[in-house]
């Protein structure tokens, strides 16, 4: 597995998911939110999950957060990267 940052062109990095590889899990980033990158970077389209089981993913994520008491400022983070307003 690679990092994002390891790729200086976008043709690089295309190569590399072609093959069957993915880029590795970012250090503060959560198996639950990795999951959820991996079902995004599935070559086939066909096996990408679609917006709304992202989105519905990404929202028990959050509340598993909120539910849980974690750091408000990990919960914000998380709220402000993958713009999930609408959980206001």
């Amino acid at each position: 597995k690679a990092t994002f940052a390891q790729f200086h062109n976008p043709t690089d990095l295309l190569l590399h998911l072609q093959t069957g590889n993915v880029l590795s899990q970012p250090t503060h980033c959560t198996s639950d939110v990795y999951n959820v990158m991996m079902s995004c970077w599935e070559f086939d389209k066909r096996n990408r999950a679609p917006f709304m089981e992202i989105k519905q993913n990404l929202t028990s994520i959050y509340n598993k957060l909120v539910k849980t008491g974690n750091d408000p400022q990990l919960v914000t983070e998380f709220k402000t990267e993958f713009c999930l307003f609408t959980l206001q």
